[in-house]
């Protein structure tokens, strides 16, 4: 079944701001984090690989939406997770492509759907901090306050996608 005309002006618009934007949270992380070599590699890989997967299934979006929507949903879910958990340690701003998701997720999903998700991406960043060996007070408050803002903005922008459109 193809994408409505509607649709598809939402998801490319969604698109060409949070793929870049998922690109200048990630490209730094390259110059001043001194990445080992591996994890630089994989992290290319996996950037470059998300990018051209996301612009290019916005194009077959246009073909066949199921089978598409759900491969670039589960591509960016799998992506953005081993990022945040190669990163996590070099680069904490990588947090912010779990915010992304979320953010994604807003737009297109049910109130309760969209909840769900944000919240579990807010569990998983809990848990990869738990796994690094997160241990100190202060430690454990910042990344509880990143994993609500996570799940804050989720029901934020889902909340403005259900409201009446403005005139203008």
């Amino acid at each position: 079944m193809p994408i409505k005309p509607g649709s598809a002006r939402i998801v490319s618009h969604v698109n060409n701001h949070l793929t870049p934007l998922a690109v200048i949270i990630v490209a730094p992380a390259f110059v001043v984090a001194q990445l080992p070599r591996p994890v630089a590699i994989a992290t290319a890989v996996l950037l470059v690989y998300s990018v051209t997967m996301n612009y290019l299934s916005v194009r077959l979006l246009r073909l066949h939406l199921g089978m598409v929507r759900s491969l670039r949903v589960a591509s960016n879910y799998a992506v953005n997770i081993c990022l945040l958990m190669m990163l996590y340690n070099y680069w904490p701003l990588a947090w912010l492509l779990f915010l992304l998701m979320s953010i994604g997720i807003a737009v297109y999903q049910s109130p309760r759907d969209s909840t769900l998700i944000s919240s579990s991406f807010a569990v998983i960043l809990l848990g990869v901090h738990w796994a690094y060996g997160g241990d100190s007070a202060m430690g454990w408050a910042t990344v509880v306050v990143l994993a609500a803002t996570i799940v804050i903005f989720n029901r934020f922008v889902n909340g403005l996608m259900r409201l009446p459109s403005s005139p203008a």
